[in-house]
């Protein structure tokens, strides 16, 4: 918790219904872990981290039980990274991702302890992809989704020596990656029946997306590059997927 000469543990008021107690500067700003009541009933309704009065570090909300309601973190006043929600008997009943406040990447929905299914979300928070675990059960992935490779190419020119050299190529790529698949990115020379002659490079990011720069590499008909994804199952343990797609 944050230290200040200023700083006293103290209670608000914030409205008719509910009171705040936890650090407080002498100007009212909250500044580290505080806890939010019900002003007649005294039951904790959420607890939320400050830094100088601007919500940052984890939150938690709960419900009239106590049970945790969700949980997550925010940075700057704004939701990062993944948010927990859960059900009053405090079965977890969903998990979504958030990037400086946008829902972004892979979202999760619980029912009991198995996964129920699995969404991948754009930064426009257009759902580009979903799995219905209870319906994979008797199918490869490859029969419920036919929409893969999410890539974006740009174009650029670098400057050298005062002069623009030839456009370079830049792509965005989403990465799905939905829990019991083992999804391995890359990029690839393939020959024009569609053959792997080698791996150039994988696409790894800690990030739902990631952006690379296309390969200095001279291609031909039988030296193209492309995208590669290799789908490791352990659902229907029926072994790889293994596709391809041009690189533009």
């Amino acid at each position: 918790m944050p230290s200040c000469k200023n700083e006293r543990v103290g209670t608000l008021v914030i409205d008719a219904n509910t009171i705040a107690e936890g650090p407080i500067k002498r100007d009212s700003i909250f500044d580290g872990i505080v806890k939010y009541y019900d002003i007649k009933t005294r039951i904790i309704e959420k607890q939320l981290t400050y830094s100088n009065g601007t919500l940052n570090g984890p939150c938690i909300e709960f419900y009239p039980n106590g049970r945790h309601y969700s949980e997550y973190t925010l940075s700057n006043g704004e939701l990062e990274g993944n948010v927990f929600q859960y059900d009053s008997l405090g079965t977890l009943i969903s998990r979504d991702y958030y990037f400086h406040g946008l829902r972004v990447g892979g979202c999760l929905r619980f029912s009991g302890d198995s996964i129920e299914s699995y969404s991948f979300y754009s930064l426009e928070n257009k759902r580009l992809f979903r799995i219905s675990y209870d319906s994979i059960k008797y199918k490869k992935i490859t029969d419920l989704e036919k929409a893969f490779f999410f890539v974006y190419p740009s174009e650029y020119q670098v400057m050298e020596k005062f002069n623009f050299s030839n456009l370079q190529t830049q792509y965005f790529m989403y990465l799905p990656t939905p829990p019991k698949f083992k999804f391995n990115y890359s990029v690839v020379l393939i020959d024009s029946l569609s053959n792997v002659k080698r791996k150039l490079m994988d696409l790894l990011s800690p990030l739902p997306w990631i952006i690379f720069e296309r390969p200095q590499i001279d291609t031909n008909r039988n030296n193209i590059l492309a995208l590669q994804i290799i789908v490791e199952d352990s659902v229907m343990k029926v072994g790889r997927a293994h596709l391809l797609r041009r690189l533009d």
